[in-house]
């Protein structure tokens, strides 16, 4: 059951994503020989930013303090 499930949701968010990606200027758009970010394509490179930022910080934390630089994760 969980399985069968799994997939279903997998192929609709798949399929929902290729239908995003062939819209046209929806990454992307050209004004005279620029090509220019549209609002979503800045909006998804911050976030890919922000979620990955939590990490360098608990490797800087252990660089620097060493081992009870892991309880730095508790607090961030």
């Amino acid at each position: 059951m969980k399985p069968d499930v799994l997939l279903i949701v997998n192929l609709v968010l798949v399929s929902v994503f290729l239908l995003l990606f062939r819209k046209k200027a929806f990454l992307t758009y050209f004004q005279g020989i620029k090509v220019c970010l549209t609002w979503l394509a800045v909006a998804i490179i911050a976030l890919m930013d922000e979620l990955t930022s939590m990490f360098y910080a608990i490797a800087g934390a252990f660089r620097f303090i060493g081992l009870s630089g892991i309880v730095f994760r508790g607090f961030y």
